[in-house]
């Protein structure tokens, strides 16, 4: 049973923005601060109110099955991960973008080594029971059709340019290598194309 949970991506919030805020909230004003329990409702109440608007809270879903085979490798690589991906949507550089692109490789190769190796040894274990077997394989399969099948660890912009990059890439090896094949036949000229300029 998958469980729903809040968070909030505190790591993202503009520190600059966010002392600004603070300044101009209640927090700054000390004739407010009547006594202990008034102080404390209010720092409650304006810390929540100024997260809400940096950091508001997220939903997510997590399958409690997932910590039977993630370990500590897979917890430091999604760690860098997502720092990685902080670095990046502060600095907005070539360098940030292929650092977070190299870490969430990294990290996707880390988990997906874990998580087959633990399903491998279940699966051994299971072998002439045909109930276990099939249990294990829906788990494998994620038969959950409810479920968003979009990455939630990246943001929509990171998306769309990991999928431009995969289908460009795409194009140009299929054209390359029919370029390749026509040259070589002396048939045609090459036909490769230049995708650089371009503004997608």
């Amino acid at each position: 049973t998958k469980v729903q949970m809040t968070d909030r991506k505190i790591g993202d919030i503009d520190i600059q923005k966010f002392k600004e805020d603070l300044l101009l909230s209640d927090l700054s004003v000390t004739e407010k601060y009547i006594d202990c329990n008034t102080a404390t409702e209010l720092y409650n109440r304006e810390l929540s109110r100024i997260l809400d608007v940096h950091a508001p809270e997220i939903e997510f879903t997590v399958n409690p099955d997932q910590s039977k085979w993630v370990n500590t490798d897979c917890q430091i690589a999604r760690r860098k991960r997502r720092k990685a991906e902080r670095d990046d949507n502060r600095l907005q550089s070539e360098e940030s973008r292929s650092a977070y692109k190299k870490a969430s490789k990294h990290a996707e190769a880390v988990i997906n080594t874990t998580r087959n190796a633990y399903y491998s040894g279940r699966l051994k274990s299971s072998e002439g029971n045909k109930k276990e077997t099939y249990k294990i394989v829906n788990q494998i399969m994620d038969r959950d059709l409810t479920k968003s099948m979009i990455p939630n660890h990246k943001s929509d912009d990171i998306i769309c340019e990991d999928m431009k990059d995969f289908f460009v890439q795409k194009v140009e090896n299929i054209c390359s290598d029919l370029s390749d094949i026509y040259m070589a036949n002396n048939n045609y000229q090459n036909i490769y194309p230049d995708f650089r300029d371009k503004p997608w």
